[in-house]
């Protein structure tokens, strides 16, 4: 197991015991909701999306430190046309594309065949 998931794997044991999770909304507070626009999972998350979602997270925490019921969703968008596109590229054999996917996201050969699915694209990234 790689250094990284056994650091994640030991900070989620703490969250679950801490409950970070779960939220206990006192009804005399006001409701207050922020979003983020959802990441395709047509690649690995990048700082880009590091960048806004911190944005959103400091916005999200201070209303919270005011007293506010804060709600944040968060999900992966599976659909629409960049998720089909980075999948038909694939198949296409874009070379400049795929060798990205090779070299910068680490994608192993045997998984990059795979990548003319777009929904075994996305389940790629996200598991």
């Amino acid at each position: 197991m790689s250094q990284m998931k056994q650091i994640e794997e030991k900070w989620q044991k703490k969250w679950e015991t801490a409950r970070v999770f779960e939220a206990d909304p006192d009804p005399k507070r006001k409701k207050m909701f922020v979003t983020f626009p959802y990441p395709y999972m047509n690649g690995p998350l990048h700082v880009g999306h590091t960048f806004t979602a911190t944005r959103v997270d400091a916005y999200a925490r201070f209303k919270r430190m005011q007293g506010y019921n804060v709600l944040w969703p968060w999900a992966w968008h599976w659909t629409g046309q960049p998720l089909l596109g980075a999948s038909e590229r694939v198949a296409k054999g874009d070379e400049a594309y795929i060798r990205v996917l090779r070299e910068v996201d680490g994608v192993p050969e045997e998984e990059l065949k795979k990548f003319v699915d777009p929904f075994y694209m996305a389940q790629y990234y996200t598991d």
